[in-house]
């Protein structure tokens, strides 16, 4: 079972309004609002499982919530930095410069088979020549 968890009262008047005022807001970051919502209900003495149910999330996540605020505080509500995600072809080396790069300085020319007569290239290609 469980133990019961209640958040543990405010360290001053500054802390009891910010969270009191971020708990009401309808602007700002979602998950600061609904961890202050769920600070100020348990200060109003509701259980997790009350907490949980009216905020629509889960015990667990209503108890980790309580415990981070008693032990950060107000500081607790700001998200934590998560592992990333490395992309396999960024830990790939780099070849060395001067490796797969063109070195000639002659333009590109296109092939002969592919060159349109000019009237074709006036309307876009739409039109075949007629020979």
């Amino acid at each position: 079972m469980p133990k019961l968890l209640y958040a543990r009262p405010p360290v001053d008047a500054e802390e009891g309004c910010k969270v009191r005022r971020l708990a009401g807001a309808r602007h700002g970051p979602a998950e600061w609002v609904v961890r202050a919502r769920t600070v100020a209900a348990s200060w109003g003495g509701q259980r997790a499982s009350t907490i949980a149910a009216r905020l629509g999330c889960h015990m667990q996540a209503v108890r980790e919530r309580l415990a981070r605020f008693n032990a950060e505080g107000i500081d607790g509500r700001r998200d934590r930095l998560r592992r990333r995600h490395r992309n396999d072809a960024a830990q790939l080396p780099c070849p060395p410069l001067g490796v797969g790069t063109a070195t000639t300085t002659q333009p590109h020319t296109p092939p002969q088979d592919r060159v349109l007569p000019l009237r074709n290239v006036a309307l876009g290609g739409l039109v075949r020549s007629v020979r």
